[in-house]
């Protein structure tokens, strides 16, 4: 029999687990750095409650991939904050509570009684879930073409390095996701899910380049346009 949880994510995103983010120069000026989303926070949260209200985690293609990539350790990266790690029981604890979404032995319920309770490894999981490295990128922090909590368009120049594919698959998985949260049931998660299955093959996110960035008269950063 499964075991039911409140599986609803905070409106307001975890902090990221990485290394700080530190300084880059742009235009001779060094500005703060940040991790920005491609496919924003909101969206990513709002996919994650309609399908796990409709009991869509089971047997999803997401599960499949991001386990694989926790027992290698392709998330490394996530698990640096101020030059700790996280510990291999914890890797083992978001792992195994993949499984257990991935066979439907943990479940969301909305019964209030259940309002505190989450499955071991939640924390942890939210954290990798959130801050998955395919989903994003290093830039400045303040910025003039920030989308807030819209998709990052203007970002494409700055995945170019990896060829079409990889930004063109982030676009598809922001557009899937917007389909299926535009859905009456609710139970045609399969084609978002497995967008973000191939997400979460990519092992890292995407570095600064300063000279991928201007600042504007008011010494505000933005992304050059590609010519």
């Amino acid at each position: 029999m499964a075991s039911t949880y409140n599986l609803l994510m905070p409106e307001k995103r975890v902090g990221h687990p990485y290394q700080e983010s530190g300084t880059g120069p742009v235009d001779g000026t060094n500005v703060n750095l940040t991790y920005h989303h491609v496919v924003p926070y909101s969206t990513l949260r709002k996919f994650w409650a309609k399908a796990a209200g409709a009991n869509m985690l089971r047997r999803s293609t997401f599960f499949e991939k991001l386990r694989p990539g926790l027992t290698k350790r392709f998330y490394v990266d996530l698990t640096k904050a101020s030059g700790s790690q996280f510990k291999d029981s914890e890797i083992g604890q978001v792992d195994t509570l993949a499984g257990r979404f991935y066979s439907g032995d943990a479940v969301h319920t909305s019964d209030e009684a259940a309002t505190y309770r989450r499955p071991e490894g939640w924390d942890n999981f939210l954290i990798v879930y959130t801050w998955l490295p395919g989903n994003l990128f290093l830039g400045p922090t303040s910025r003039s073409d920030d989308p807030g909590d819209k998709f990052e368009e203007v970002a494409r120049p700055i995945f170019a390095k990896y060829g079409d594919a990889r930004f063109d698959e982030l676009r598809s998985l922001d557009a899937a996701i917007r389909t299926y949260l535009d859905s009456a049931d609710g139970t045609s998660s399969g084609p978002a899910f497995k967008l973000l299955a191939n997400v979460a093959r990519h092992p890292r996110l995407v570095p600064f380049n300063g000279t991928e960035w201007k600042l504007n008269d008011e010494g505000v950063a933005y992304v050059k346009k590609v010519r």
